[in-house]
């Protein structure tokens, strides 16, 4: 691997302090960059506003600080590039790879308990999915998830591991791997990429932020990885 290829970040949400956890996660993202000469990217997840906090930020930057843990250039802040995650939204709607829900609230709730019911994951199955037709007031824009075939992701630590996408996928394969590459462009999902208020969701806003500043290695931790096989999704090719 060569060392100007390697990028990786530590993207803490101020919606609370910093916990040991993260600290660990942050950590292994430092030595990573390091030993390979990279960059490490400290990236603030503060898109949500409602319970986001200057003290949370705050005791995040002081907390890497006093660990030793230094970053190269200036924090970044996901809140920063609201109209960039509005833009790969739209073209993933424009590409067909999106489409728009007017699911309520009360639709969702009821498919939740459903499948709590009958104790199985829970799949938002939208009825706007194939509908080709607008609905009335405000709506999400969600990623249309693969429905055949398989995801393949090369991990570093694991190797290859293999879903079926029938298992139904939610989250964005570049946000949930220990060391794998960053995918060069967008992974299609089933979840919602902004919400009604016309805020892109955590899916767009994590592996677009990646992305925009050139991570090419994401590192969490295993139960992360272990957590996520019924809920990968199709990569494509890596940089």
């Amino acid at each position: 691997m060569s060392a100007s290829q390697v990028v990786t970040r530590f993207a803490p949400s101020p919606t609370g302090f910093l916990h040991i956890g993260g600290a660990r996660t942050a950590l292994f993202n430092w030595l990573f960059a390091r030993h390979h000469g990279g960059r490490f990217v400290l990236r603030i997840e503060d898109t949500d506003k409602a319970r986001s906090t200057q003290a949370a930020i705050d005791a995040i930057l002081d907390g890497m600080t006093w660990l030793g843990l230094d970053w190269d250039g200036e924090a970044h802040f996901q809140s920063e590039y609201a109209d960039r995650h509005a833009e790969i939204a739209h073209q993933l709607l424009a590409a067909g790879h999106a489409y728009k829900c007017w699911m309520s609230q009360e639709e969702l709730a009821a498919q939740r308990a459903a499948a709590q019911a009958e104790r199985r994951p829970f799949r938002t199955r939208s009825p706007w999915r194939e509908c080709g037709t607008e609905g009335e007031g405000a709506a999400v824009i969600r990623l249309k998830a693969p429905q055949t075939g398989e995801t393949a992701i090369d991990d570093l630590v694991q190797g290859r591991v293999t879903v079926q996408d029938g298992n139904g996928a939610l989250i964005a394969a570049a946000t949930v791997n220990i060391t794998w590459k960053v995918p060069s462009g967008a992974t299609i999902t089933q979840t919602a990429t902004t919400t009604s208020k016309g805020l892109a969701s955590f899916t767009t806003t994590d592996v677009a932020g990646s992305y925009t500043l050139t991570v090419t290695n994401i590192t969490k931790a295993g139960y992360t990885f272990d957590s996520a096989n019924s809920v990968l999704t199709k990569t494509v090719t890596s940089r």
